[in-house]
């Protein structure tokens, strides 16, 4: 039970209200508990010489890996939804320059991607095209 000073009423826990949508926590997970994937994509990427950061919040981690060329600056974020069940791989986006080439991109696809650091987007086949990139008809 509790009593509330203010008012000199007493409630039940059950009589409780229920704390607004905003701050009920999303589900997250201890740090031990990240996908093991990620692990092996950050040795394979680290490998192929992307610089790699992960980035953890409530209810998902994204391992975004960034290459940096001549030409500019190539980032792959890579993201996984913490579920009932775990992590689940959500999917990627590649951007350059600060401009999205692809989104959607499959686990399949990532591996190709990772090795050759900065592909061209025809090069991807499981990923999604931009709008920008979508020719006219």
């Amino acid at each position: 039970m509790t009593t509330h000073p203010a008012t000199g009423t007493t409630r039940t826990p059950a009589q409780e209200p229920a704390p607004p949508p905003a701050e009920v926590p999303a589900p997250t997970a201890p740090t031990a508990d990240l996908p093991r994937s990620l692990a092996r994509l950050i040795a394979r990427a680290q490998a192929a010489g992307w610089t790699t950061t992960v980035e953890t919040q409530p209810g998902c981690c994204a391992l975004v890996l960034t290459a940096r060329q001549e030409s500019g600056e190539t980032v792959l974020r890579c993201v996984w939804r913490l579920t009932a069940r775990g992590y689940r791989w959500d999917g990627a986006t590649l951007a350059r320059n600060g401009q999205q080439a692809a989104e959607g991109i499959a686990w399949r696809a990532l591996g190709d991607l990772v090795d050759a650091r900065h592909p061209p987007p025809a090069q991807c086949r499981s990923c999604q095209p931009t709008a920008s990139e979508v020719p006219p008809p």
